[in-house]
C-alpha cells in the first residue's frame, strides 16, 4: 500500500506562491515561464539547516523542475567535495 504525502502547512503553501508570483512565474535559470513547464519554489539556503529562513520569500527562487534537480544535484557534489 503506498504511503500517503504528507500534508504541507497553508503557510508553507503560501510562501511558495508568493515566491512564484515575485518572480512573474518565470524559472530563473533558464527563463521558461509556467505555461511551458512545471515550476517550484527552490530555498536558496537549505531548508533543513535554517528553520528561521524557510518562510522567507528573500530565500526562494523559481526554478522549473529541471533546473531545479540539476541544482540540488550540484548542491549534493559540493557537499561531498566539502566533507571530503
Amino acid at each position: 500500500m503506498p504511503r500517503p504525502k504528507p500534508l504541507i502547512p497553508k503557510t508553507y503553501l503560501d510562501w511558495q506562491q508568493k515566491v512564484l508570483a515575485r518572480d512573474l512565474f518565470t524559472c530563473q535559470i533558464c527563463g521558461k515561464n509556467h505555461h511551458q513547464v512545471q515550476l517550484e519554489a527552490h530555498h536558496i539556503k537549505p531548508y533543513y539547516k535554517n528553520p528561521k529562513l524557510r518562510l522567507d520569500i528573500n530565500n526562494g527562487k523559481t526554478l522549473c523542475n529541471t533546473c531545479h534537480k540539476e541544482q540540488h544535484r550540484k548542491g549534493w557534489k559540493n557537499a561531498q567535495k566539502t566533507n571530503n
